[in-house]
């Protein structure tokens, strides 16, 4: 089965905890730094729980790439 063309939800290479505003921030071709900022400011303002919630949903939903999959510390594959 092809997915050419399909854009898939992939954890990012700049990892600081699980990837997951990385990997969104190159779904959407935006500025991973920006994306932290708005999403730490997001969930501070929400009260932390939701926030922190919709990251873990989030990690738990996205495809895991190769590159993720080998260098994860998070996985234990090292």
């Amino acid at each position: 089965m092809e997915t050419k063309g399909k854009k898939e939800l992939l954890f990012g290479e700049d990892v600081k905890i699980a990837g997951v505003v990385a990997g969104i921030a190159k779904y959407l071709n935006k500025d991973i730094k920006t994306l932290r900022v708005l999403y730490a400011t997001a969930t501070i303002l929400t009260g932390l729980i939701p926030g922190v919630l919709a990251y873990i949903a989030l990690a738990f939903a996205m495809v895991m790439n190769e590159e993720h999959h080998n260098d994860s510390a998070l996985m234990g594959s090292k």
